[in-house]
């Protein structure tokens, strides 16, 4: 018997459907297509299905009835189906505009980055380390750990170790010079592993008073989809009764299972055999109609629980902004009180001098006075002795005499700050953080050629027909200064070398710092261990390495001998010409450890057992330089060595601790003690000042220290324009100090004896006293 048209038409839309009621069949059933796919093109399919049913029943006769009844089931799910579809859309729709709310609410944070620079179309705002950790996680194990090492600072070894530790969930030491970028990772494995990984400062293994961090990161959990079970067709048919007429749970898993064909399932006629073959055909499609419409359900549910959460995070963020701004408004109401309390203050201590020395009526020069620095709503009140005082400051010294500690509107602020390191280098440019070997050496190649030509011009000075106070009163002098300066120059950029700022590869950078110190007299490998322990302790009364304080109790006063001029002379000339040799071979002024400590032993409580073969590396090098120089002494005689290489060194160590000592030593600048510490705020506790013209001969290290302490990796010639950015975000908590650096050498250096805690203040908050 031909088939006739309607029959072709039902089998074609049973083939578009799904799988057709065929025969028994042993073959494996087809994959479902996906979600989306089938929310698209089913609905149609069982539509032409229904149609050519009804005509079929019509033209033959047979099997109306059942075919009637079964496309009737087929109705119900098609709707519940497209109910969900419209559900999951308005939901997507929620989720939109959550994030939108949650993205607006995070760039509108006071003090971040984006609230401060227009955001880039088409660039998402990630942490760097966070953005770094997505690619190393989703690329090849092998181009990871270098990736890692090129973006952030870590060698290859440590980058590869990193990777291993958070794949495999477990703890790792972070590197020392590499814990500035701690934040950003904790919040990076937070955002990738759904839980924050735990930190641990304990005491490193063989280094007595020395710290290490410690990583614990959490195994990554594999995501939901991963674990989820397919039911078998057996279970379905189980759960599902005999009658196969209840639908699966809406919290079934979101897989479906494939579908058999209804012939090879039920055992049903064939094609051909009558309206059988059709029914089973439409029960078929019954059954996967029922099976979209659950998971369209468990999608939804799924989608439900997503918008909810996303709108309660949005709600969070858009109440923590609020009340960061409330915060801000505040601290900018209480930095306006304390800088209307200092007018006052500084009113009332000219107005009492000028009472002193002058027969004009108080009142007047108050009016002038006050013309002149206006207290910004500090009301001025009459006493009654006819003096004027600030009502804000009725505990100012009665006698009007200067304030000998400085005012706390003046101190730079020592409260944690509201922004992080992070926030800090997204406003920076990345460019700034790119290390050129070409563009370090040819600034290494000039001073070089400097000094060349300077030497090579002082071989002349004591042939020259002048008289010997010329020689040695103006043209020895002027060598000495300049050759002393570039030779400074060149020891900036050996020490850069020790941070690895000098180019990408770490052995071309302990290349030339080796060479370069050494010829310096300073052992690089040794100097470069102790200072990185300085720049990971800057501010701390405890682990800093230079420079430490002393601590002692409130209203403490040093001894009247060292506030004499003549004891500070002498503390100015030992400090100056024999500071930096005294710290390398006695640990004058540095660290306070358990035994003695210097630069040149090994086995030094400075250095960790790995790092003495370093350190001999180090001193076998000085050995060499020395003896080259006992060499070129005997050959062309020692007053001719001392003039044109040991003057010049003894002005290399001028600069060098003159430099060091005013870039950490401030009256406004706070020290911290343990529980109190951070590092961030260590680091800020540094100022920027000026040296006029030897700033470029310095390499700007003398005013883009606050940089360098914040990011140690970053070149020189890219410190001052990162400067400018680093301000914008450290606001009051940037110093900075424009005095001439020899007025305030002086001045630190009566100012500054010793630290002490405010009476009433932070217990472990210092300032400088003397």
């Amino acid at each position: 018997m031909q088939p006739s048209a309607a029959s072709l038409r039902i089998c074609h839309a049973a083939a578009a459907a799904g799988p057709s009621g065929g025969g028994g069949s042993s073959s494996s059933p087809p994959e479902l297509p996906p979600p989306a796919h089938r929310a698209a093109n089913d609905a149609p399919a069982v539509t032409t299905a229904a149609a050519a049913a009804a005509e079929l029943g019509r033209a033959d006769g047979t099997g109306g009835g059942g075919v009637a009844a079964a496309l009737e089931s087929l109705r119900y799910p098609a709707e519940q189906q497209a109910a969900a579809s419209a559900t999951q859309t308005a939901l997507l729709q929620r989720l939109a505009a959550a994030a939108e709310r949650q993205a607006a609410a995070m760039e509108a944070r006071p003090g971040s980055a984006a609230a401060q620079r227009p955001r880039q179309a088409g660039r998402p705002h990630l942490p760097s380390t966070r953005l770094l950790l997505l690619l190393c996680l989703s690329s090849s194990p092998a181009s990871s750990p270098a990736v890692l090492h090129a973006a952030s600072g870590f060698t290859t070894a440590e980058a590869r170790e990193l990777l291993a530790a958070a794949l495999q969930g477990r703890a790792y030491v972070l590197p020392r010079r590499c814990e500035y970028q701690l934040p950003e990772l904790l919040d990076a494995l937070q955002a990738l592993a759904g839980v924050r990984p735990g930190v641990e400062a304990r005491e490193a293994p063989g280094r007595a008073g020395e710290r290490e961090c410690l990583v614990s990161f959490p195994r990554l959990p594999l995501p939901a989809a991963a674990t989820a079970t397919v039911p078998s067709r057996a279970s379905r048919t189980a759960a599902a009764g005999p009658s196969g007429g209840s639908a699966p749970s809406p919290s079934a898993p979101a897989e479906l299972p494939h579908l058999a064909p209804a012939g090879a399932a039920t055992g049903g006629p064939a094609p051909g055999g009558g309206g059988g073959g059709v029914a089973a055909a439409l029960e078929s499609l019954r059954a996967l109609a029922e099976q979209q419409a659950a998971a369209s359900a468990a999608q939804t549910a799924l989608l439900r629980q997503l918008a909810a959460a996303q709108e309660r995070q949005a709600a969070a963020m858009e109440g923590l902004a609020a009340a960061q701004a409330a915060l801000v408004g505040i601290a900018r109401e209480q930095g306006a009180a304390a800088e209307r309390h200092f007018r006052a203050r500084l009113l009332q201590s000219a107005l009492t001098r000028l009472d002193k020395v002058t027969s004009a009526p108080v009142d007047g020069v108050h009016k002038l006075l006050e013309a002149a620095l206006p207290l910004g709503g500090a009301h001025v009140m009459h006493l009654d002795d006819g003096h004027t005082e600030p009502a804000a400051a009725k505990e100012s010294v009665a006698d009007g005499s200067a304030i000998v500690n400085a005012p706390p509107a003046q101190r730079y602020p020592a409260e944690p700050p509201s922004f992080t390191l992070g926030d800090i280098r997204r406003a920076i440019p990345a460019h700034c953080f790119e290390r050129s070997t070409l563009k370090s050496s040819m600034h290494l190649a000039f001073d070089v050629l400097v000094c060349s030509v300077l030497w090579f011009a002082s071989t002349f000075i004591d042939k020259l027909p002048v008289p010997g106070w010329v020689s040695y009163g103006i043209l020895w002098p002027l060598y000495w200064f300049w050759q002393g300066a570039f030779m400074t120059g060149i020891w900036v950029i050996a020490h850069e070398c020790g941070h690895g700022a000098f180019s990408p590869s770490d052995a071309v950078n302990d290349g030339v710092g080796l060479v370069f110190h050494s010829l310096l007299l300073v052992p690089y490998y040794s100097w470069k261990h102790s200072h990185r322990r300085h720049h990971q302790h800057t501010g701390s009364t405890e682990l800093d390495e230079v420079f430490v304080p002393e601590v002692r109790p409130p209203g403490s006063k040093a001894h009247w001998i060292q506030r004499t001029p003549v004891y500070r002379l002498g503390h100015l000339l030992f400090q100056q010409l024999l500071g930096w040799p005294l710290y390398l071979a006695f640990n004058v002024s540095g660290h306070a450890y358990p035994r003695w400590a210097n630069h040149f032993d090994p086995y030094s409580p400075i250095f960790t057992k790995k790092e003495r073969i370093e350190v001999l590396i180090s001193d076998l090098s000085l050995v060499a330089v020395v003896a080259g120089l006992a060499a070129v002494g005997k050959a062309f005689g020692w007053i001719w060595l001392l003039k044109t290489y040991g003057i010049p060194y003894l002005i290399v160590n001028h600069w060098l601790v003159m430099i060091t000592f005013l870039q950490h030593t401030h009256p406004n600048l706070p020290h911290y003690g343990e529980g109190e510490w951070d590092w961030l705020r260590g680091a800020m506790a540094t100022v920027d000042r000026s040296y006029g013209i030897l700033n470029k001969v310095f390499h700007n290290i003398t005013d883009t220290h606050v940089a360098h302490h914040l990011f140690s990796y970053m070149p020189h010639y890219h410190a001052m324009e990162a400067t400018q950015h680093i301000k914008k975000v450290l606001g009051p908590y940037y110093a900075t100090d424009e005095r001439n650096c020899f007025a305030a050498l002086w001045q630190e250096l009566g100012a500054c004896a010793f630290v002490t805690p405010d009476a009433g203040g932070p217990e472990k908050v210092y300032w400088y006293s003397k």
